[in-house]
C-alpha cells in the first residue's frame, strides 16, 4: 500500500498541530489506533474521500464516509481506522492540544500502511 506522510507538511501553531496524510491509492489507510486523552482531533478531507471505522465502547462499531470538504471530530481514546476510498486522497488532521507524543515512537513503516493494511476492505468488510 502506498500511503506517504510528507513530514515537511506538518505544522504547529500554538497548541494546534496539523498533519497532512496523502493516500495515493484507494484502499490505503491507517490501521486501527487510538490517541491519548489530550489528543482528540478533527479529520478534514481536502481531496477525495475516506471511510472512518471506529470502536467506541458501549456504542459498538461505527462507520462514517467523508467527502472532500467534510470534517469529522474524533474524541481521544476512541479506536479508529482511516481508509481512502479514492486515489490521491488528501486529509488534514488537526490535533487540539499539540503534537501527539506517541508519534515520536512510531516507525515510519507503521505510518505507511505497508506493514499493516487497514482491517477493512474497500467494500466495508472486515478482513
Amino acid at each position: 500500500m502506498g500511503v506517504q506522510i510528507p513530514y515537511r507538511l506538518t505544522r504547529k501553531v500554538g497548541d494546534l498541530f496539523g498533519h497532512y496524510y496523502n493516500f495515493h491509492q484507494a484502499g490505503d489507510g491507517l490501521q486501527m489506533h487510538r490517541h491519548t486523552y489530550e489528543h482528540e482531533h478533527s479529520v478534514i478531507v481536502l481531496l477525495g474521500s475516506v471511510r472512518i471505522y471506529g470502536e467506541d465502547g458501549p456504542n459498538g462499531e461505527w462507520c462514517k464516509v467523508l467527502l472532500a470538504g467534510d470534517v469529522y471530530d474524533i474524541d481521544s481514546d476512541v479506536v479508529h481506522e482511516v481508509q481512502a476510498l479514492e486515489d490521491n486522497t488528501l486529509t488534514l488532521n488537526l490535533y487540539l492540544h499539540g503534537f501527539p507524543e506517541e508519534y515520536l515512537t512510531i516507525a515510519d513503516s507503521e505510518f505507511s500502511g505497508a506493514t499493516r493494511p487497514p482491517l477493512y476492505d474497500l467494500d466495508g468488510n472486515r478482513r
